[in-house]
């Protein structure tokens, strides 16, 4: 199928009759309606209720992921000690393995910084160890903007002197635009700390922190 022929009796008359048929002809997605079945996959369509375009797939409608989505990676290869027992320490981030749109303050290396609104998932990992052969307790939490996260903190133990333990939490956050998160320890003894390894012959450095960050599409 062809556009109309530049006939007529000016070049306005045949723009308007070529806008027409580009209207008429271009490719665009139906609208999802009422009733609309998604029992064979594949199906695409513009869902209007969520401003988005959906595909079906296993009976369900589910949103395409499009655009630009932030993303980050934060790790530190430093040994971290708590400023005193049962005192809440802010974690540091010495090192941004990948990210984009979210990243460690310029002045702050405990802050974690939030360049777009979003709901992100977030999953944190400490390295801990201990100097004595008593009990140690450790807690962890978050903080956006300063404030402590409502229940929300891990707590756990080392019993044995040299002995090392992985902690580990995931978590949906719902941030706005230039909100930082911190993550906070305490330890009700200074023999407790956050533990880096270093490389060996047959294995890579283990950081005594890890943080990633993923923007989530939620309609």
């Amino acid at each position: 199928m062809s556009g109309p022929p530049p006939l007529g009796g000016s070049w306005r008359e045949w723009a308007e009759r070529l806008n027409n048929y580009i209207a008429r002809t271009r490719n665009k997605l139906d609208f999802k309606l009422t009733g609309d079945s998604a029992s064979e996959d594949g199906i695409m369509l513009w869902d209007a209720s969520i401003d988005h375009m959906v595909v079906s797939t296993d009976g369900a409608f589910q949103p395409i992921p499009y655009g630009e989505n932030s993303y980050g990676y934060f790790v530190d290869f430093t040994n971290q000690t708590a400023s005193g027992a049962d005192t809440a320490t802010a974690i540091t981030y010495n090192t941004s393995a990948s990210s984009h749109n979210v990243s460690i303050d310029g002045t702050d290396a405990s802050k974690i910084v939030f360049a777009k609104s979003g709901i992100y998932r977030l999953n944190f990992s400490a390295e801990i160890t201990s100097s004595s052969g008593s009990t140690v307790t450790f807690y962890f939490w978050p903080r956006i903007n300063g404030v402590n996260l409502a229940n929300s903190t891990m707590v756990t133990t080392l019993h044995n002197n040299g002995q090392k333990k992985i902690i580990s939490r995931s978590g949906v956050f719902d941030v706005n635009a230039n909100d930082y998160l911190q993550s906070m320890f305490a330890v009700d003894s200074t023999n407790g700390s956050l533990s880096t390894t270093a490389a060996t012959s047959f294995c890579t450095a283990s950081p005594s922190v890890t943080l990633s960050v993923a923007e989530l599409y939620v309609p």
